[in-house]
């Protein structure tokens, strides 16, 4: 069977973790580091786009 890119049916799956109070916070941090340097990054490329 042929298919095209539009044709294909891409299917994702849901996992769900338990995580105790310190792994949930240690989550939330790196969470916090990742968006942190994420817009330090956006505004480097932002000041060498303009």
């Amino acid at each position: 069977m042929s298919q095209t890119l539009f044709e294909l049916v891409l299917l994702g799956f849901k996992t769900e973790i338990k995580l105790n109070n310190k792994q949930r916070t240690l989550l939330a941090q790196h969470a916090g580091t990742a968006r942190h340097a994420w817009n330090q990054g956006l505004v480097l490329c932002k000041e060498v786009i303009s």
